[in-house]
């Protein structure tokens, strides 16, 4: 039986989606404001933007792999105007690798890849991170969501998710050219694009 992760767990890769199913269903109601919460606000910042690098413009259509909440597709949709297209489809982290081939198969030559994800942050900040990501974080969630595992999990799939540096050569490794990333709030999270060219 194949196994994966769920946070530091490992578990059979069957179970995974019903897990990761779980703590979404969990947090669901309270996602907004605790995405506030969390980061202080600044994700609004960061989703704005990596919108803004997709560069998408009026009757363009766009394609938001793992969009969740649909943060970014709304954004996208203001971009586009009632002329384009946005689809949303979320996927498990697990299948990152087949994903960005997927996005780059289904590019017009000049499209772009777009990926907002938290990633590793600068060394300077590890222990602040640390601290507030296992212990203030659950506490928040108890408090605000009455969920403190869920969102202890949320914290250990962060540190499971490939950093800058690996996930840039993902993407090359999908066949994207001029891939690049920026830093966003310490490396607390990174947008990353590359091109089909």
């Amino acid at each position: 039986m194949a196994e994966t992760h769920f946070g530091f767990e490992t578990v059979d890769e069957k179970d995974k989606a019903k897990k990761v199913a779980g703590v979404f269903t969990s947090v669901a109601s309270k996602y907004d404001i605790m995405n506030d919460l969390m980061s202080v606000g600044l994700h609004r910042v960061w989703k704005r933007f990596a919108v803004g690098l997709a560069n998408v413009h009026t009757g363009q259509r766009v394609l938001d792999v793992a969009g969740g909440s649909a943060d970014l597709s709304r954004l996208f949709l203001k971009a586009v105007g009632p002329s384009g297209q946005v689809v949303l489809t979320d996927i498990n982290n697990a299948m990152l690798r087949a994903a960005l081939r997927e996005m780059k198969r289904v590019l017009k030559p000049g499209g772009r890849v777009i990926v907002l994800e938290f990633s590793k942050v600068a060394k300077p900040l590890e222990k602040a991170y640390d601290l507030y990501s296992f212990k203030l974080l659950p506490k928040m969630g108890e408090l605000i969501a009455n969920d403190a595992d869920s969102y202890r999990y949320l914290a250990e799939s962060i540190r499971m998710h490939p950093g800058q540096e690996e996930l840039k050569q993902m993407m090359i490794d999908a066949g994207l050219e001029r891939v690049e990333y920026f830093n966003m709030t310490g490396g607390v999270v990174a947008v990353h694009r590359g091109y089909k060219l």
